[in-house]
């Protein structure tokens, strides 16, 4: 089996963050001898892709459209250097690919963000089968890349971190980030998107935000729960870019 593949049929796409953001100190790994300008990787996880629709919908939804560039996603790792790639990183990825089985996962609820809001995301442990009951499989996963990875990785990745989405980042008005945050708890609470895909970042709430009034028809059903598949590992280029993004699937089995 190959131990890695880029998006099935599709050609690779290049995705950016808001290039005006410049990467924090904590987000450098820690390899001597390299500049702070190489080449580093992202990691997140694989999801099943009516989870991942969902995810996707409501960050479109919430995240500035202008500063929308990447899908969303789960980061497992922020800034895996280059200079490890083939010695360190790609070997470890395949090993915890060829040994994990695919599990699942719960969005569960929105937070706030300093400037914006998540969505908490954690095993669906309540749901799992009785092999699973109790583990927490990206808590092991990320604890076991941390220990093969530690002595080069960043700050940022050196402390276990919370898994989340983030629908919505970069905003600085407290009212529009307020009004998203009661409109998506509203969403969880109903297990449904009451947006409809539309939402008033200007922050001039006209009271209809929730599609009340236009007889529901376009609320779309939220798959919360999504099934972890595997592992993407994105370059992560000068200037914010996320390219060639390479698919590590789960071939583990239940034991």
């Amino acid at each position: 089996m190959p131990a890695a593949q880029q998006l099935s049929g599709q050609p690779l796409r290049s995705f950016s963050s808001n290039t005006a953001d410049q990467r924090a100190d904590s987000q450098r790994p820690n390899v001597k001898g390299d500049g702070t300008d190489q080449t580093s990787y992202v990691l997140t996880l694989l999801t099943d892709p009516a989870h991942n629709h969902s995810m996707n919908s409501l960050r479109k939804t919430y995240f500035p459209p202008q500063l929308n560039k990447i899908p969303a996603h789960i980061t497992l790792f922020h800034a895996l250097p280059g200079s490890k790639l083939e010695s360190d990183v790609l070997p470890g990825i395949k090993q915890i690919a060829s040994r994990t089985p695919p599990y699942r996962v719960r969005a569960t609820n929105p937070f706030r963000l300093s400037h914006g809001a998540g969505i908490k995301v954690v095993d669906d442990i309540d749901h799992a089968n009785d092999s699973k009951r109790g583990r927490n499989m990206t808590r092991i996963i990320h604890a076991e890349l941390r220990k093969k990875w530690g002595e080069w990785l960043s700050e940022q990745d050196s402390t276990p971190p919370r898994f989340h989405y983030t629908v919505m980042n970069k905003v600085n008005n407290e009212r529009v980030i307020e009004q998203a945050l009661e409109q998506l708890n509203k969403s969880f609470q109903r297990g449904e998107d009451v947006s409809g895909g539309k939402f008033d970042h200007s922050g001039k709430n006209n009271g209809q935000q929730d599609g009340e009034g236009e007889g529901g028809h376009h609320h779309e059903k939220l798959h919360l729960v999504g099934e972890v598949q595997g592992l993407i590992l994105w370059r992560y280029e000068r200037g914010g870019h996320w390219t060639d993004p390479e698919h590590f699937e789960f071939t583990g089995r239940d034991r």
